[in-house]
C-alpha cells in the first residue's frame, strides 16, 4: 500500500492509559473506500476500543480517522476550555 499514508499520535487518558489518534490517507488511483477498509481493519486487529470517522458528505474519501479510548479522555464542558485557553493565551504573550 505504497499510496497509504497514516499519521499517528497518542495521549493520556484519564484512566492512566494512552489513547491514539490515526488519520490514514490515500493518494492512489484506485477507489479508496476498500483501500482504506482493509487498512483500518489490519489497524484494529485485536482491539475493540476505537472510533471510526469519515467525511459525513463523503466529500473527501480518501481520509479517515481513527481514535482509541474516546471514553476514557479528561472532558471539559465549553465555558471552562474557552477560560482555560484564554488564560494560556494571555501567559503566553507575557512569556511565563
Amino acid at each position: 500500500m505504497k499510496d497509504l499514508r497514516i499519521n499517528q499520535s497518542t495521549f493520556p487518558l484519564k484512566n492512566g492509559g494512552t489513547g491514539v489518534i490515526a488519520i490514514f490517507m490515500y493518494a492512489g488511483d484506485e477507489d479508496p473506500k476498500p483501500i482504506l477498509e482493509d487498512a483500518i481493519r489490519k489497524y484494529t486487529e485485536g482491539t475493540d476500543n476505537y472510533d471510526t470517522f469519515i467525511d459525513a458528505q463523503m466529500n473527501c474519501p480518501w481520509v479517515r480517522v481513527i481514535i482509541s479510548g474516546i471514553s476514557e479522555m479528561e472532558q471539559m464542558n465549553f465555558n471552562d476550555f474557552i477560560v482555560q485557553w484564554r488564560r494560556d493565551q494571555k501567559l503566553n504573550e507575557l512569556g511565563i
